[in-house]
């Protein structure tokens, strides 16, 4: 819930950008990776928000991740750092995509045989 305004910030600004890209006929390709940018930016910014909710209870675990075990009882934990991984996956496999010589040409024409 901390994360909420950020995320609706973040969602105002990429729909407008949507939006103004329709409007003007430009392509939507980037979409996709400014989506999954934000996604980790916000899953990396949540974990961060935990640890300076839970700083009183610093004092009682050697260290932050010892305290992020804590947090998410252990069992989240695991599913917390796969979750992190893809989506750097994801932003990683998009952004080499869109920069690869191989990508498709941007524009509207159609393919011939």
């Amino acid at each position: 819930m901390k994360a909420l305004p950020l995320a609706v910030a973040y969602a105002v600004l990429v729909g407008l950008f949507a939006v103004g890209n329709h409007l003007l006929g430009e392509e939507q390709d980037i979409l996709a990776l400014a989506a999954a940018a934000v996604l980790l930016v916000l899953t990396l910014r949540a974990l961060a928000m935990d640890l300076d909710t839970f700083r009183a209870e610093r004092a009682f675990w050697p260290s932050r991740t010892q305290l992020l075990l804590f947090v998410y009882q252990m069992r989240f934990f695991s599913l917390q750092i796969a979750w992190i991984l893809a989506q750097l996956v994801a932003v990683v496999t998009l952004w080499q995509f869109f920069t690869s010589a191989d990508a498709p040409p941007s524009g509207g024409g159609s393919l011939t045989k």
